[in-house]
């Protein structure tokens, strides 16, 4: 699994996300649906999209573990040491925009929602993964998310 998400991870940073989330989140969701869960993809607005996967019991008590997807501009790519979205990874060090902040968070949150499948019976809360739009700019995609299933995050 640590391969695959490691994968994931290049891939998103690969992806430009400063001013739409789609590419991104349509390469999120495919890993996660390529995982075995139904998740949910969500274009509240074109150019933005939250993806939402959930595991365990639907009538228990909720856990959201949540991430955002976007990044913000690059500035001036003289200035990096690496190009902004390349992805390489160089001793062991993933470059690029999004690696920490915040790409390279969500997809361990997908490595651990997969993983959570092989033990999805002895869940006693339905853990609920939102990977949101829109951080950078007044965490719009969370607050999107919320309004879409308000009763099940309470």
């Amino acid at each position: 699994m640590r391969t695959e998400v490691e994968n994931l991870v290049q891939k998103m940073v690969q992806t430009d996300s400063t001013v739409s989330t789609v590419e991104v989140a349509t390469i999120y969701h495919n890993f996660l649906v390529d995982h075995g869960y139904d998740a949910k993809f969500d274009e509240y607005e074109p150019t933005k999209v939250n993806v939402e996967a959930r595991i365990g019991p639907a009538n228990a008590k909720k856990i959201v573990i949540s991430g955002h997807m976007d990044t913000v501009p690059i500035g001036n790519p003289d200035k990096w040491t690496h190009h902004p979205f390349s992805g390489k990874i160089e001793e062991g060090i993933l470059w690029g925009r999004g690696s920490v902040d915040m790409k390279g968070g969500v997809g361990a949150l997908a490595g651990v929602m997969v993983e959570l499948l092989k033990h999805e019976d002895d869940l006693q809360y339905e853990i609920i993964l939102a990977a949101t739009a829109d951080e950078e700019v007044g965490l719009l995609g969370a607050h999107q998310f919320v309004k879409q299933d308000r009763k099940s995050v309470v």
